[in-house]
């Protein structure tokens, strides 16, 4: 995902120079970085683990959260300034695709555990 969403602001802004290739690089590390600080209540709780099948079944359908962090890219690239879509570009597909792959994740608990069952265990 990442790769084609490089590709699609290449695509969009031309050939990017080193500072273009920081900028994208901090874009692309920060949708992590923020998501998982606001999740783990600024890194001070751990972040739930979640069972081997459930994630296996929740990225099993990683095409869906793929597809719509690429199309986010393509609507960034093509709407903001070259410079500021080197790093805005990677950052909204990374957030699309890790909230919908959360999502995919949290129907794959649905799906293989009963309601009564926690499918989400901290390891600690």
């Amino acid at each position: 995902m990442v790769t084609v969403a490089f590709g699609v602001t290449q695509s969009e802004h031309g050939s990017p120079g080193a500072f273009h290739l920081f900028l994208y690089a901090f874009g692309a590390v920060m949708s992590f970085a923020v998501l998982e600080g606001l999740l783990s209540g600024g890194f001070r709780r751990e972040m739930p683990q979640h069972r081997t099948r459930v994630v296996a079944f929740g990225t099993g359908l990683n095409l869906l959260s793929v597809l719509a962090a690429i199309a986010a890219a393509l609507a960034v690239a093509s709407v903001v300034h070259a410079g500021a879509a080197w790093a805005l570009t990677p950052f909204c597909a990374g957030v699309v695709y890790l909230t919908l792959e959360s999502l995919e994740v949290a129907l794959g608990e649905r799906v293989l555990f009963p309601a009564h069952e926690d499918a989400a265990e901290v390891e600690g």
